[in-house]
């Protein structure tokens, strides 16, 4: 084998020559070292094997080259590197050596490796990073900072280093800034819980979280209270009592207070972070104005009086034509009793409670007896007699009716026994309604007269007179009985008729002032006649007025102070006034009445007197009144026949002598002697009057 010509090597030692450079500190070093990522020697890498003579001293050139170059000065690319791709190793003193030139060749300079100091103890960090590559032997890592430049390997040492020194900054701030928030919250919470009451605090039922003593009074007047009341009809509805209304305030104001001032700086704290509620029960916190519950309750709808209804009791219904009487059910009604709901509402205002009802609490007033009430059911029954009455007057045109309707005012129920009476006073009232409705005694009355004119006649004692003391007796009586019927009152005196014009159509009308009279029978005119009335001088004149007929009677004796006088019809309508036959006169009408006029009576001419006497009646009208513009001269004389004609009447009436018939014959004797001198002439029975006389006084 032919060998090529060879080249002339040259041998070049290089000395290495130390820089002296500060020791860098401890904690550097092995952040650097941690930096360059520390490679585990080969050899123990795999199962154990030796690397080569030749690579061992090249990788310890390197590490020796690298390990003295500095950082920041990076090495150009393919020098001093026996491997593609390598930087060249900086030498000790930090120069590269330029590789030497031989012949006009260049060529390859080998550095005479220096001794490796003594190895000292690995790091806590290698010692890791072995154990790491002992737990995992598959795959060696590779320590990429080896292939960068030293400048950027030198950067990340910086960061890392700094990150490192600043890793517990944000531990540090969050603990300042959260001291700052501590501190804070502890001024605020000190400050706050001094007025302010803490999260979770409850007084009474009351949440007073975070409010002011204030506050919570203010809370407190907006209680409210809400009434159930009863309407008319028995509906529910509502009213309110407001805190306001009534002056709501807090009563207990030491022990509140005292709650806050036991509030210190960590409670508020230990609050506001846990917020665990305190209850507190404090007696008589609520306080307010007694006289303004009282006023505002006396202003609530329910004690107005268009808004209140009395309750009633059951009782027995008015009278039903059907019916009769039967139970009327009780009503309930809407009365408060005011001193029971003060009461009722003040116990709810004490107690805070929200609402009340008046009508549950039994605050309302109730009827007292039902119709379920057994004393009620039996006063039904006895009521049922009364029910069945029907008793009427009549009065001319008008009736007057007792019934049911107007006894059930009349009837006393007693409750206590059922039983059922009938109040005596009540029949007495209405017995002298009538009377007073009904009686035309002593009243005045307009009079048509026979001269065509109407007059008003005063006085007199005609007309209805109810006996009423006996008519409420007997219709009380007849009540009790449970008797029905018509019924006509007990009169002292009747009329011919009922209402205004009660003399009817049979009277005696006389005119005092013509002194004349007209005498009507069923409503027809039968006579007229002049009369002598009472005599005006001597003061005994005749009173006007309406009058009736007491009685009539024959021959009967007029006896007054000084005088006595028979007469053959008597007819007295006004105590001792009356209608007479009066044969001693010889003429009537005129204005005899004036001088020469009776006693008070009318004196008739005797014709005139029988034939009223035949007419009249007891209780037949007798009207005097005067009548202006009607008064005459102009009389009516009586002949000597007719005043004959008396004595004749009174000798005829002895009839047969006895023992008592002396006045009758002194009667006849008398009006014979007072006859004129014609009169007398004309007495057929004179003899009969003589034979009496002589039979009476033979009898005495």
């Amino acid at each position: 084998m032919t060998e090529g010509p060879k080249q002339d090597t040259k041998r070049i030692e290089l000395t290495h020559v130390p820089v002296n450079r500060p020791p860098a500190p401890s904690g550097e070093r092995k952040r650097e070292g941690a930096a360059k990522g520390t490679r585990r020697p080969e050899g123990r890498a795999g199962t154990g094997g030796q690397k080569s003579p030749q690579k061992s001293s090249q990788k310890n050139l390197q590490r020796s080259v690298s390990g003295n170059q500095k950082p920041g000065r990076p090495q150009e690319r393919g020098q001093g590197s026996s491997q593609p791709g390598r930087r060249p190793a900086r030498p000790a003193d930090g120069n590269l050596q330029k590789p030497a030139k031989v012949g006009g060749e260049t060529r390859r300079i080998e550095r005479i490796p220096e001794e490796r100091p003594k190895r000292t103890a690995p790091s806590d960090d290698i010692r890791r990073d072995r154990k790491a590559a002992e737990r995992k032997p598959t795959q060696r890592k590779v320590n990429t900072d080896q292939r960068r430049p030293a400048a950027q390997r030198g950067e990340r040492v910086r960061k890392q280093t700094r990150k490192k020194r600043y890793r517990h900054l944000p531990l540090v701030i969050l603990g300042v800034v959260l001291g700052i928030f501590f501190c804070i919250c502890l001024i605020i919470s000190g400050t706050y819980g001094s007025s302010h009451f803490l999260r979770g605090t409850m007084i009474n039922e009351i949440d007073a979280s975070g409010m002011t003593l204030t506050e919570l009074e203010g809370r407190m007047r907006q209680y409210r209270l809400v009434m159930k009341e009863r309407t008319k009809d028995g509906q529910q509805t509502t009213d309110l009592i407001t805190g306001d209304a009534i002056g709501v305030k807090v009563a207990n104001l030491a022990q509140v207070e005292g709650i806050i001032e036991k509030q210190n700086v960590w409670s508020v704290f230990s609050q506001m972070i846990f917020g665990k509620e305190k209850v507190y029960k404090i007696d008589n916190l609520y306080g307010y104005d007694a006289d303004a519950l009282a006023a505002a309750l006396k202003k609530a709808r329910c004690f107005q009086e268009d808004f209140v209804d009395p309750p009633r009791d059951a009782g027995l219904s008015d009278y039903d034509p059907l019916q009769g009487f039967v139970i009327v059910p009780e009503e309930q009604g809407n009365q408060l009793d005011y001193e029971k709901a003060l009461s009722v509402v003040t116990a709810a205002v004490d107690a805070l409670e929200p609402e009340v009802d008046l009508d549950a609490a039994g605050c309302y007033l109730a009827p007292k007896i039902y119709r379920d009430n057994p004393v009620l059911n039996k006063l039904e029954e006895s009521s049922q007699k009364y029910a069945r009455i029907h008793i009427t007057y009549t009065f001319g045109e008008e009736k007057e009716i007792i019934d049911g309707n107007v006894l059930c005012d009349w009837l006393d129920m007693n409750y206590d026994t059922g039983d059922v009476s009938v109040d005596q006073a009540k029949v007495d009232e209405f017995v002298l309604g009538l009377k007073k409705k009904y009686d035309t005694i002593f009243g005045k009355r307009n009079f048509k007269t026979s001269y065509g004119k109407e007059v008003v006649v005063s006085g007199g004692d005609y007309g209805w007179w109810m006996d009423y003391k006996t008519e409420q007796k007997e219709l009380y009586d007849m009540i009790r009985r449970g008797e029905s019927g018509e019924r006509t009152p007990v009169y002292f005196q009747t009329a011919a008729a009922y209402g205004d014009h009660d003399w009817g159509d049979s009277y005696v009308e006389a005119n005092l002032t013509a002194q004349h009279l007209f005498v009507y029978k069923d409503g027809m005119r039968v006579l007229d006649s002049d009369f002598v009335s009472g005599n005006e001088s001597r003061g005994f004149s005749t009173p006007e007025g309406t009058y009736s007929m007491t009685y009539k009677e024959r021959n009967a004796m007029l006896v007054g102070e000084n005088y006595e006088t028979p007469v053959s019809y008597w007819m007295p309508f006004n105590q001792n006034i009356g209608l007479h036959d009066a044969v001693w006169r010889s003429d009537f009408g005129g204005s005899i009445y004036k001088t020469s006029g009776s006693h008070g009576c009318l004196n008739l001419p005797y014709a005139v007197a029988k034939q009223i006497y035949s007419y009249a009646e007891k209780g037949m009208p007798v009207i005097c009144y005067h009548l202006d513009g009607t008064q005459s001269d102009m009389t009516t004389p009586q002949g000597p026949a007719q005043q004959a004609q008396t004595v004749i009447d009174a000798i005829n009436n002895i009839g047969e002598v006895k023992k008592d018939s002396g006045k009758k014959i002194e009667r006849a004797r008398q009006l014979y002697r007072e006859a004129s001198e014609e009169a007398r002439g004309c007495v057929s029975n004179l003899s009969t009057l003589e034979a009496a006389e002589a039979a009476f006084a033979a009898l005495q």
